[in-house]
């Protein structure tokens, strides 16, 4: 297999794990565990390619850093399980030296989520108590947010923005 074919498909399946994840956060509010192991990997297989071992190292310490802190955050239920461990696994998909930037376009990119979804709100609570196809308020009423969504957001921009190579 070519040198550029391995970055194609190192790529392509960092993309198509993180849209997973996103379309399925989006319909069921978790985020499957695949996904997140696809990015995972793809992450390291980048990594590998610029192989530096000490720099391997920086980001696998700080992706565990990220999934133990997060983790943390997540038995406190302040956020999602899988939100915690698609976001230390997205931080392999750049050089350590990015994650924090990465960090702020995926919080940036959740604030938009927020907005949209309180608008959503905004405008569920101007709708009549039945709507037209019977379904009660409760059956559609504020969810969660699938931050899965803001995340797979946040990467893509980053390296929008950056200059995808």
């Amino acid at each position: 297999m070519g040198a550029a074919l391995i970055l194609i498909v190192a790529k392509a399946t960092a993309l198509s794990g993180l849209a997973v994840a996103a379309v399925v956060d989006l319909h069921r509010r978790i985020i499957p565990n695949g996904a997140v192991l696809a990015v995972a990997s793809a992450g390291l297989v980048l990594r590998l390619w610029d192989f530096d071992g000490e720099a391997l190292a920086i980001s696998a310490a700080l992706a565990f850093l990220l999934l133990a802190g997060l983790g943390q955050l997540a038995r406190r239920g302040i956020v999602g399980g899988g939100d915690a461990k698609l976001i230390a696994a997205a931080s392999l998909l750049q050089p350590a030296a990015a994650v924090p930037t990465v960090l702020i376009f995926i919080a940036l990119a959740g604030g938009v989520l927020a907005v949209v979804y309180l608008m959503r709100q905004w405008l569920y609570a101007l709708k009549p108590a039945i709507s037209l196809q019977g379904e009660s308020r409760a059956a559609t009423g504020p969810q969660s947010l699938p931050y899965a969504v803001a995340i797979g957001l946040g990467v893509l921009s980053f390296h929008i923005v950056r200059g995808v190579p």
